[in-house]
C-alpha cells in the first residue's frame, strides 16, 4: 500500500512484486540457534525468504528481509552482493541503500495488503511471503523460529554486536503473535508449518524431512 507524500526521497516499492510468485510453498528462515546447514541443504530449490544475518548461511535465497536501519548499515558486507530482492519496512534504509520499501502497520496478525509488523522481522517476513504469492499458495514453512535462547544465545550466529538482540520477554511476545498469524493464514487455507528443530512456538510442528 502506497501513501501520498512519499516522493522525497524517491523509493522503490516492494508491492510492485506482490502476487508475483505462483507457487504452492514458500520457506521463511529466521536466525534461531537451532538452525543447521543440514536444514539449509534440504530447502535448496524452494522459494526462500531469509531474515537478517541468516543471509550469510543462505546467500542464494530469493528475498532478504530485515526491518532495522542499523542492521542494513552495519552488515553491508553480508548483503551488498546479494542477488535476490532486498526488502525492508524501514523507510530510511530503503532510501539510503535503494532497498525495496514495504509499507507496514504496527499491528498483529496477517496484513492482507501490507505488512503487519507483529514486533519482529520474522513476523514481517511471513506476512511478506503471503503478499508475494498468488492464491495458489498452500504452505509457509518456518525454519529458525526458535523464539527462545539456547546456551545463552538468541541466534545461530551468536549475538549481534552492533544492533540490538531480543530479550526473552520479546521472544515470548513474538511467539504469541505468531499464533494469530497462524489462525489468519489457516482461515485462508494456508498452512503455517513450523519445521524449526527446537522451538517455543505453539503452532503445529513437523520435522522438515516430513514436509520437503
Amino acid at each position: 500500500m502506497r501513501k501520498g507524500g512519499e516522493q522525497s526521497p524517491p523509493l522503490s516499492y516492494a508491492d510492485d512484486y506482490y502476487g508475483a510468485w505462483d507457487v504452492d510453498r514458500i520457506v521463511v528462515v529466521a536466525s534461531g540457534p537451532s538452525l543447521t546447514r543440514e536444514d539449509v541443504k534440504r530447502i535448496r530449490g524452494e522459494r526462500v525468504i531469509v531474515v537478517n544475518t541468516t543471509v550469510k548461511m543462505i546467500p542464494w535465497a530469493d528475498v532478504l528481509y530485515a526491518c532495522d536501519l542499523k542492521w542494513w548499515e552495519h552488515n553491508e558486507n553480508l548483503w551488498r552482493d546479494f542477488q535476490g530482492l532486498k526488502v525492508t519496512w524501514a523507510k530510511p534504509a530503503a532510501a539510503k541503500f535503494n532497498i525495496l520499501y514495504a509499507y507496514g502497520k504496527k499491528e498483529k496478525g496477517l496484513g492482507r495488503d501490507s505488512l503487519h509488523t507483529g514486533g519482529g522481522s520474522g513476523h514481517m517476513a511471513v506476512n511478506l511471503a503471503y503478499l508475494l504469492a498468488t492464491e495458489r499458495l498452500k504452505q509457509i514453512v518456518l525454519l529458525g523460529f526458535d523464539m527462545q535462547y539456547k546456551d545463552g544465545q538468541p541466534h545461530w550466529h551468536g549475538r549481534h554486536r552492533r544492533t540490538s538482540n531480543p530479550s526473552e520477554n520479546a521472544l515470548k511476545k513474538w511467539a504469541d503473535r505468531m499464533v494469530e498469524m497462524y489462525k489468519d493464514l489457516d482461515s485462508l487455507g494456508i498452512d503455517l508449518i513450523n519445521c524449526t528443530r527446537e522451538s517455543a512456538l505453539t503452532i503445529p510442528r513437523k520435522p522438515l524431512e516430513d514436509v520437503l
